[in-house]
């Protein structure tokens, strides 16, 4: 059937009493019969090595496959490993192509939640000899597609020529103000340099790796440590008291949404510090939304931090945060673990809790992540404006994006431009 084996790697939600995971193993021996091509085929279920990391050796196999077979069933959509997966084979270039291996579901929906809505499926629900014969001629078709983009894409890396990243110098003035007819109460603000510069902003997201260990508190580098630092309590000699968030992020891994790590894209709710804090006295901040856009992966002295690298993700790392403003409305401001002199507050205030009006999010991916900010300025802006299409009853009334360089800004006003109409503020 073809001139040459690909490498194939099946992503499915594994499940032995549905009977998923013997279906994916009978499709897996079926391409690697000689008289079907002799594929190589990768999947965890027969393939695991003992003794090395689970994580690593899937996300490690996806790049070098030439296509990523994705099991579509009901429970395929409700699998968070095979979404990262599929973000995975996204970002590294390699081909995706569908297979329906069961009816009673709908398939455009679990195409569109993996950000795949164009792509055209193989049925294989009978194993019959046509069935796998239009599975074999579509691999036959697109197994050096993979090839060609990666060589493509890589070429497009050597020709680009990095642009001096210039920092902006923070303003409380918004850069630009946008808005849209469907939700006219609510306008996005166009905030540049460093995000904790602004003042009475209700909520700050945080990006955060998936064990919700923030930056070292007197670094200051990072978004992360600076939160951490103006969250805290120190004495008059700016000796540390309390390490507030830190310390509520400790207590809700250690008691309901533990243990660690979390999944990728969870997002936790902790107070903005210490009533004594800069953060709190200063800044007038209520909350931080703690998003998980970096897992840690492998084991011991070797493990390294991969950040969310997909537009998809992007998407939805902003979808999750923007959810979160209506459940603290709902749980009226109480977030913080029990025992902690925060819940006394929130406590005590739930009786004269103000629905949250602001947030502050950060340009994501592009640090760690790697990602350009020409991907990542659309995606965040297009997740908001889908956000507020679906939820038009959103008690916010401020959305600040906020870039740190000169290029981000440029990169978030095309992207709004796009999105929004630009208003005049009154």
């Amino acid at each position: 059937m073809t001139d040459g084996g690909a490498q194939i790697f099946i992503s499915y939600k594994t499940g032995r009493e549905s009977g998923i995971t013997f279906q994916a193993r009978t499709i897996a021996d079926k391409l690697r019969e000689p008289e079907s091509g002799g594929h190589t085929v990768w999947m965890d279920a027969t393939d695991m090595q003992a003794g090395l990391d689970w994580n690593t050796q899937i996300y490690s196999r996806i790049p070098r496959s030439d296509i990523v077979l994705l099991m579509l069933c009901a429970e395929t959509s409700a699998s968070d490993w095979v979404r990262r997966e599929i973000d995975v084979a996204k970002g590294a270039q390699v081909t995706i192509l569908p297979v329906m291996i069961r009816s009673d579901f709908d398939m455009q929906e679990t195409l569109d939640k993996f950000d795949i809505p164009r792509m055209q499926a193989v049925t294989l629900l009978t194993g019959s000899e046509q069935e796998y014969t239009d599975l074999l001629t579509a691999i036959d078709q697109r197994k050096e597609e993979t090839k060609g983009r990666q060589v493509e894409w890589l070429h497009d890396l050597r020709e680009v020529e990095e642009p001096p990243r210039h920092p902006i110098t923070p303003t409380q003035s918004p850069l630009g103000v946008y808005g849209m007819a469907e939700e006219p109460d609510t306008r996005i603000h166009l905030a540049g340099g460093d995000m904790t510069e602004l003042r009475d902003i209700d909520v700050y997201v945080n990006s955060e790796n998936d064990y919700m260990q923030m930056g070292r508190i007197f670094d200051r580098r990072s978004v992360s440590s600076t939160l951490r630092y103006l969250g805290a309590c120190f004495d008059s000699a700016n000796r540390l008291l309390e390490d507030t968030v830190q310390n509520e992020l400790n207590l809700l891994v250690e008691g309901p949404f533990g243990p660690r790590p979390l999944g990728h894209y969870a997002v936790l709710v902790t107070s903005a510090g210490h009533a004594d804090s800069e953060l709190r006295q200063t800044n007038r901040a209520r909350y931080l939304f703690h998003a998980a856009t970096v897992s840690v992966q492998g084991d011991g002295l070797s493990k390294r931090l991969e950040a969310i690298s997909t537009e998809s993700g992007i998407h939805r790392v902003v979808r999750e945060l923007l959810k979160k403003v209506d459940e603290v409305n709902d749980l009226q401001g109480v977030v913080s673990p029990d025992g902690t002199s925060q819940r006394e507050e929130q406590d005590a205030a739930q009786d004269s809790f103000e629905p949250i009006r602001s947030i502050a999010v950060p340009l994501f991916g592009t640090g760690r992540g790697g990602l350009s900010v020409d991907v990542v300025a659309p995606a965040l802006v297009r997740a908001i404006r889908e956000f507020l299409i679906d939820d038009p009853t959103t008690s916010l009334e401020r959305i600040y994006v906020v870039g740190f360089y000169e290029t981000d800004v440029e990169a978030l006003t095309a992207a709004l431009e796009t999105e929004f109409e630009a208003v005049i503020q009154p």
